[in-house]
């Protein structure tokens, strides 16, 4: 069974407010970087359709990886989802709202 990689970085913040995410079907999401880590430029390196689960629906979108320019041994640059309200699990997308509500059963039931 291959394993899933967590590929977003950034925490999720409980104790603050979030919005919950709001995406059309087949919406086209890429990292927000403009460069790589060298500095190089960034190049299309796949498109992937996955599923962005939130707590009311699941939605496909389309994701993005971006390669490094100059150097293509560098790792493909992901988006992060921090800041639309998610994170990148590589193979799905889950929304911040799923996992607090998720997080807020756990910790009432036990």
């Amino acid at each position: 069974m291959k394993s899933t990689k967590c590929l977003s970085s950034a925490p999720i913040l409980l104790t603050h407010g979030y919005r919950p995410v709001k995406l059309k079907d087949m919406e086209h999401l890429k990292p927000e970087r403009e460069t790589c880590h060298c500095g190089a430029g960034l190049n299309s390196a796949t498109e992937k359709v996955v599923p962005l689960i939130t707590s009311d629906e699941i939605v496909k979108v389309r994701v993005s990886e971006l390669s490094c320019s100059a150097d293509p041994t560098h790792p493909v640059i992901s988006i992060d989802g921090s800041e639309q309200g998610f994170i990148n699990m590589g193979t799905y997308l889950v929304s911040h709202e799923l996992l607090r509500s998720y997080f807020r059963q756990f910790l009432i039931n036990t």
